[in-house]
């Protein structure tokens, strides 16, 4: 069992079929699997094996994807990162890790970068820009054959780390398995019906759960698309559903607040929307 599974079996069987949108930019299933794979076996030359931790420190783009599916594929444990947090908060949480890898975007690696001495166990740095001492994303897949097989893990096999948070003390690093995957994704899946095209708009963070597992794995779970976006912008995700035809989105209150109370929503067609899944979060008003 292995919950990134069908990302690979959907490129295999369909490989020109969508599979994601980023502003201006379409990717099928093939792209996305073959970019990850390359990723996978960049690792592995690397020296990163099944079980090692690799800490992924990036907004919503596509290179979260293919480093997310990427070291899956491998067999390695992924451990997506708040992109919010410091130098000094980074560096507890990939000691706690142990991660041998940490993938930043062009924000957090700096962060990384400025504390990275006292990060002993990671050997490989990879940044989406050019930051001292790291190697660039897309030089990395590029240079990679993407030959690394998919990994049969077992079923409870640890996947994926997540940090807590709003909690006492320090965070604590949730672990999840295939098997909790693959169970959580199933059962989204099953409240949904197989005949009605479904198209999510995704702006909440894929670092969180609520992107990932709400919204991502399903998606490429039951081989539809969706779109990314980043960050919270009312007029971009109006537009976005307008020009996209998404049928749903998934948003904390406060983000539904800002919504409902944009002056100018009424400009944009949202009639494709069915769903709206929201959590995480309270507000009134």
């Amino acid at each position: 069992m292995n919950f990134a599974a069908p990302l690979f079996e959907w490129a295999d069987r369909e490989p020109h079929r969508r599979a994601l949108v980023v502003g201006a930019q379409a990717y099928s299933y093939g792209d996305l699997a073959r970019r990850a794979s390359g990723f996978g076996s960049a690792l592995r030359a690397a020296g990163i094996a099944r079980g090692d931790r690799v800490a992924l420190m990036m907004n919503n783009r596509v290179e979260f994807i293919i480093a997310y599916y990427g070291a899956v594929k491998l067999g390695a444990v992924i451990a997506p990162l708040n992109t919010f947090l410091k130098g000094e908060e980074i560096a507890y949480q990939l000691n706690d890790l142990g991660a041998v890898a940490f993938v930043g975007n062009d924000w957090g690696s700096p962060e990384f970068a400025r504390v990275r001495d006292v990060i002993p166990s990671v050997s490989l740095f990879v940044a989406t820009q050019p930051q001292p001492g790291a190697v660039l994303f897309d030089e990395l897949v590029a240079g990679a054959a993407p030959d690394v097989a998919l990994h049969d893990a077992d079923p409870d096999d640890l996947a994926l780390i997540r940090y807590t948070s709003g909690t006492t003390g320090k965070p604590k690093g949730a672990m999840q398995t295939h098997r909790n995957i693959t169970a959580f994704i199933a059962a989204t899946l099953s409240t949904q019906d197989p005949t009605i095209e479904y198209r999510p708009l995704v702006f909440v963070p894929l670092f969180h759960g609520f992107g990932d597992h709400c919204m991502m794995n399903q998606v490429f779970h039951a081989g539809r698309d969706f779109v990314l976006m980043d960050p919270f912008d009312a007029e971009a995700i109006l537009s976005a559903i307008q020009t996209h035809h998404c049928t749903s989105f998934g948003a904390p209150p406060s983000m539904l607040w800002g919504l409902i109370h944009y002056p100018e929503r009424t400009r944009f067609d949202t009639g494709s929307l069915r769903e709206v899944v929201t959590g995480g979060g309270w507000c009134a008003g």
